[in-house]
């Protein structure tokens, strides 16, 4: 490559070939990228000054960040588990929103059946109020009744229809979003939270919830028979719902495991 050409390269604007400002970020999380991804984003990153410095100002404004809101436990929280204050995402800091929020996203597992695939892919985020303090939802996690819930989301282009229920180790299923009815229309948006929050019930023992981005929408009568088919055949023992990661639903999945406490 010329000094010319460089010299290109370096002042050109992303382009549609260049990652979205949501991969960069992801990229700053640990696993947070697939393999395969990665290996391709480090090639374009190497070839790409435009991108090399987008990427450099979000790892610097995430360290400014964490340096003003540094990590802290909430109330009860296991030894050594890492947690985020965000007292600044519940009042919708006008600063978080327009970027510095992605670097919240800790995705939990998903199914191998998404409909969404790589750049593509749908992400959601849960926030937990308690007494006050607010602190960023985990894969796994113990809560209390009277805990509030809130989620967020972003779909990076295109429309997808969104569910979200919880399901107890009973196999009563709740709706959490949109309630009982089907899955709800949503498109193309960096962050946006859902309205409203959900206050955790006096229910004792584990609880999953499933929040199931999809291409066409899913009826709660859909969620019901996949709930049904997760947990086992009639007459046998059914499965607990620590062991059920995702439900057979062709939709993309993210789950949160909960076990409740007095």
């Amino acid at each position: 490559m010329t000094e010319t050409n460089l010299s290109r390269q370096e002042l050109r604007r992303p382009s549609e070939d260049c990652p979205s400002e949501m991969t960069l970020a992801r990229s700053l999380i640990a696993d947070e990228l697939p393999t395969e991804n990665r290996h391709r984003l480090d090639q374009h990153l190497q070839a790409c000054r435009s991108c090399a410095t987008r990427l450099a100002t979000l790892s610097t404004e995430r360290r400014a960040f964490y340096q003003r809101y540094p990590e802290l436990p909430p109330p009860d929280a296991p030894a050594g588990t890492r947690w985020s204050w965000i007292r600044v995402v519940w009042r919708f800091s006008p600063a978080f929103i327009a970027g510095v929020w992605v670097l919240f996203l800790l995705q939990p597992p998903t199914t191998d059946h998404s409909p969404f695939k790589g750049a593509l892919t749908p992400a959601v985020s849960l926030h937990v109020e308690r007494g006050g303090a607010v602190f960023e939802g985990r894969p796994e996690m113990r809560l209390k009744p009277g805990d509030r819930l809130r989620f967020d989301y972003s779909l990076p282009e295109g429309s997808a229809f969104l569910h979200i229920v919880n399901v107890d180790n009973d196999g009563r299923i709740t709706s959490y979003y949109p309630g009982a009815a089907d899955s709800l229309p949503i498109n193309a948006t960096e962050h946006r939270f859902l309205p409203g929050s959900i206050r955790l019930d006096d229910y004792r023992g584990r609880e999953r919830i499933f929040c199931l981005f999809s291409r066409t929408p899913i009826s709660i009568k859909q969620i019901n028979e996949a709930v049904a088919t997760a947990r086992g055949q009639e007459g046998q023992p059914p499965r607990d719902i620590e062991a059920i990661d995702a439900l057979p639903l062709d939709a993309y999945q993210r789950t949160y495991f909960i076990q409740k406490e007095p």
